[in-house]
């Protein structure tokens, strides 16, 4: 079971609209001593442990009601002490009773501890004056709930909730007491009128119980732990013990599972017996955070006398280590690792055991190889496979879609050949998933496969399962009730909101200690673990990369937190480098990067490093890329979408600098053979080299810029602007050559030879690597192309990179610009107006760089296009009520920014605009250009 860890220090939970996402509940101080004392309530701790881990319940813990309980507690142990010594005397021949009264001691204790947590976790409200007060009034003038001299501490316990409560503005709260003080004396348990707030709807009970459950009918709370094992007492019996030992019977559970399932859902597989068993008071067991909670005492003992890591048993007079038995105990190891089993627990009890073992073996079968970016082997026509299913998923995976549906269709028709018919029933759904990838079906005995594929009717045989074992119904509902990735999406995503909730309120100097990510992590390995298992080739369905989404996000806000956040991800492990390359998506990752951590991301130190499972992808080199291309272009698609992940990861990773400068060789194949629909992301190339130029030296730069150069599809922007910016830093050696500038020249000035496009813009990158005699050379023919021909962007991009001289051809850039006829169509309207004259903001954004004072004519020729080019063409004079500050988002180079910044009344309208409305772009460029931070609010020039 997840333990609830919140630590919220008096702040309101995150709300979405007018909603809490959790019901505020009040516990009087005599429910809290029924949970210690009472044999018939000391369950409900479980029950409300459980609520308050899922956030469904927020205790409010006023500091009368803490020192009440302080000392309720002290006085109960006090009893307990008494009792015992009364029997003692009495039975003074019994040397058990000492043993006997640690025995209750101890249990009480862990149970006080339990309630110290939750009360440790809630919302703390001081005793105010105004409470006092309040209290001594109505008990001066008899007002309920002053019906009895008790009802004081209970006074101050209620009024101070309602007090915090008020504070807050919330609408709605629980109340729960033994102390009928607080019912109408005239209706049987029903709240005391008098008591009631105005606008603060109470929800009121004398039993815990009973509120849980009229909240759940009414829909305010959702029991998850209840609602998931509503059958708690369902037992899914799969194999008849008889007199088997707990050996024998253990292994035959977990084969007859393996033949239905390669890896059964953790909350179906954690009610099977002997993880569950119904011979208990508690007919309930779990899983979660690698953790299988059982109620079974004889599954723990099991596994207290194995020696995990040798894989043998301890205890021969139990369990001979026979050949056969080790065999069994391997496979029950494995079985249970796959499940991600590592720890078994008991329920409500300290005894767990590690069923883990220390093993370093490789394994090499084809899904191993395939995660280990083995994919040379694999997409190798004569390699042979160990498993068809697993063989089945990988050639779906690589892009081999009709080999990929024929090793599916084999495997379905053995399942119906051997009457495993809920293994059959999952292919079904796995031949149609995989059908609607068929590019063809001219192949008439694939065309006979298609179509029995499309008879299947999943709704009808579902229904054929109403009197199959247990087992195969709880699977089969699992496939058609749609919950194969729902289910999934649905536990990912909650803890993803509560991780963003998390994150937005240390925004508000909020704290709070969580196992959010632990559950994230968990809960996507359990997702990945059940795909691959499983063999379930929905991995390219959005839903799939949805829920790989929400765990990347997780991940970057949880690392994210500031070092306050006792649940903060300090540093990315194994786990996440892994997972983050098999699944991530590069694009998202460098945006979370950006926005949430812009530092490099710490990274553990293991035996087993990243780096050579890096390797492993890029090993697969140029004949796999071509033959990828050529026979499965949507393998290739994944194979690059892995190589932009690692060079994320490369560049925002705190790696050791000689796994940056091994990977350096596998990527160079990559870029070379580089296809078109690839170099949209080639800004993440452009990260690369920002992020590693100090790493890779000079001489490798120099080998990467000329692959860029003489490769037509790396001819971008991003890239080049990235190299531009090294010779500053001592970090590229400038070019000297005449051979390499007039390649430059050939392919950025002119129409390029490679690739028959202009890519102008490179060129003022480009000047920066040149040499004092070069660079001077690049000016003269960019002076002498707007001699023959001005172009307004040639002369706005050459001034602004100062490789020009402005003054030249600033009075002919003017003399250009006319203002749009009324008859004029302009596609870029926006804001009351058009804001998208490209030749305009680029000349202004000279304007602003050299602090050039427009003539009037000038300006007044233009007046009128909209507001924006308005106040752009004036900003002093501007009448500031037609004013938007939004404006300033759309254009937002350094020297804007620097000009609207300096005028006084653009700073007071931005405040004012910022503290009614969130746009946290222009919060950043108040704060980075008002605030005084030197750090520069945009890369932009």
């Amino acid at each position: 079971m997840r333990r609830y860890q919140e630590n919220i220090n008096q702040k309101k939970p995150i709300t979405f609209g007018i909603f809490s996402i959790v019901m505020y509940l009040l516990l009087d101080t005599n429910i809290l001593v029924g949970f210690l004392t009472d044999p018939h309530e000391r369950y409900l701790i479980d029950r409300l442990e459980s609520l308050l881990q899922l956030e469904e319940f927020q205790l409010l813990v006023p500091v009368t009601l803490k020192n009440e309980w302080q000392d309720k507690r002290k006085q109960e142990l006090q009893r307990i002490r008494k009792n015992f010594s009364e029997v003692k005397q009495r039975l003074s021949n019994d040397s058990s009773i000492d043993s006997q009264l640690q025995d209750e001691l101890r249990i009480v204790n862990e149970r006080a501890d339990r309630i110290e947590a939750f009360l440790n976790n809630g919302i703390s409200i001081e005793l105010s004056d105004a409470v006092k007060i309040r209290t001594s009034d109505r008990k001066m003038n008899n007002l309920p709930p002053f019906r009895s001299v008790r009802s004081y501490n209970d006074s101050l316990i209620f009024f101070s909730a309602i007090e915090y409560l008020k504070q807050i503005n919330e609408k709605e709260y629980c109340f729960v007491t033994k102390d009928r003080d607080f019912c109408n004396p005239n209706l049987k348990d029903q709240f005391e009128p008098d008591l009631m707030e105005k606008d603060l709807e109470v929800f009121f009970s004398l039993s815990l119980e009973k509120m849980i459950r009229i909240l759940v009918s009414m829909g305010k709370i959702k029991d998850e732990q209840n609602v998931t094992n509503a059958e708690q007492g369902i037992t899914i019996e799969v194999v008849r013990r008889k007199k088997m030992n707990f050996l024998d019977y253990l292994y035959e559970v977990l084969v007859v599972c393996q033949k239905k399932m390669r890896m059964i859902p953790p909350h179906i597989f954690c009610k099977i017996e002997p993880f569950r068993i119904s011979n208990t008071r508690f007919n309930y067991s779990d899983y979660g955070q690698y953790v299988l909670h059982t109620n079974n005492d004889e599954l723990i003992e099991f596994f207290i006398n194995v020696e995990i890591d040798e894989q043998k048993f301890k205890n021969e007079a139990l369990f001979p280590n026979s050949d056969e038995n080790i065999r069994k105990l391997k496979y029950i190891l494995e079985v249970l690792n796959r499940h991600l089993v590592f720890v078994i627990k008991k329920f409500q009890a300290n005894d767990s055991v590690n069923i883990r073992p220390k093993n370093d073996v490789v394994c090499y079968c084809t899904r191993c190889l395939f995660s280990r970016f083995d994919w040379k082997q694999l997409a190798d026509e004569n390699y042979v496979s160990d498993d068809d299913l697993k063989l089945a998923f990988v050639h779906f995976q690589l892009g081999f879609y009709e080999k990929s549906f024929r090793g599916y269709y084999a495997c379905y028709e053995r399942a119906v050949q051997d009457k495993n018919k809920i293994l059959a029933y999952q292919l079904q759904y796995t031949l149609e998933w995989v059908r609607f990838y068929l590019k063809s079906d001219k192949d008439a005995q694939l065309q006979v496969m298609v179509d029995r594929v499309k008879e299947f009717n999943n709704e009808k045989d579902f229904f054929s399962f109403a009197s199959a074992p247990a087992i195969d119904r709880e699977i089969a509902r699992f496939y058609y009730e749609g919950k194969v990735l729902s289910h999934f999406d649905k536990e990912i995503g909650d803890t993803l909101a509560k991780i963003k909730g998390h994150y937005q309120s240390q925004l508000r100097a909020s704290f709070s200690s969580n196992s959010h990510y632990m559950n994230l992590s968990t809960d996507y390995s359990v997702f990945i673990e059940f795909t691959f298992s499983n063999c379930l080739p929905f991995t390219k369905y959005s839903d799939f990369l949805d829920i790989s989404k929400s765990f990347t996000e997780g991940t970057f806000l949880s690392y994210a937190l500031n070092e306050y956040q006792p649940s903060r991800l300090h540093e990315f492990t194994e786990f996440e480098l892994a997972t983050l390359l098999r699944y991530g998506n590069a694009e998202q990752m460098s945006k979370l990067y950006a926005n949430f951590v812009r530092r490099k991301i710490a990274q553990e130190q293991v035996d087993e490093p990243f780096d050579d499972l890096a390797k492993n992808l890029l090993e697969n080199g140029r004949e796999l890329i071509l033959k990828l291309e050529k026979e499965a272009w949507e393998g290739s698609l994944l194979l690059y979408s892995s190589y932009w992940n690692l060079l994320v990861i490369l560049s925002i990773v705190e790696f050791r600098e000689e796994i940056i400068i091994e990977c350096f060789d596998g990527i160079i194949p990559f870029l070379e053979l580089l296809p078109r629909r690839e170099t949209t992301r080639l800004h993440l190339l452009a990260l690369f080299i920002r992020k590693n130029s100090k790493t890779l030296g000079k001489e490798r730069l120099k080998r990467l810029f000329n692959v860029c150069v003489n490769n037509a599809e790396l001819h971008n922007e991003h890239v080049f602007e990235a190299f531009s910016a090294l010779p500053k830093k001592g970090l590229f050696d400038v070019i000297s050559s005449q051979e390499e500038y007039e390649l430059l020249i050939k392919y950025f000035v002119e129409k390029c030879s490679k690739c028959n496009e202009y890519h102008q813009n490179v060129v003022y990158f480009c000047y920066f690597l040149l040499d004092t005699e070069l660079g001077k050379k690049l000016a003269d023919q960019l002076n002498k192309n707007l001699s023959e021909i001005f172009d307004i962007n040639t002369y706005c991009m050459a001034a602004i990179y100062e490789i020009i001289d402005y003054r030249v051809y600033f009075d002919k850039c003017m003399s250009l610009f006319q203002k749009p006829g009324n008859r004029q169509k302009h596609p870029f309207y926006e804001m009351e107006g058009p804001i998208g004259f490209r030749e305009l903001n680029n000349f202004m954004n000279v304007v602003f760089k050299y602090g050039i004072q427009l003539p009037d004519d000038f300006v007044n020729k233009l007046r009128g296009i909209s507001d924006y080019y308005d106040w752009l063409l004036d900003m002093k004079d501007f009448d500031y009520s037609k004013f938007n500050p939004l404006w300033i988002n759309y254009y937002a180079t350094i020297y804007y920014l620097k000009t609207i910044f300096s005028l006084e009344i653009i700073r007071q309208k931005v405040q004012t605009f910022l503290r009614t409305f969130h746009q946290p772009t222009l919060a950043f460029y108040y704060t980075q250009h008002v605030l005084g931070t030197k750090e520069p609010a945009t890369d932009e020039l």
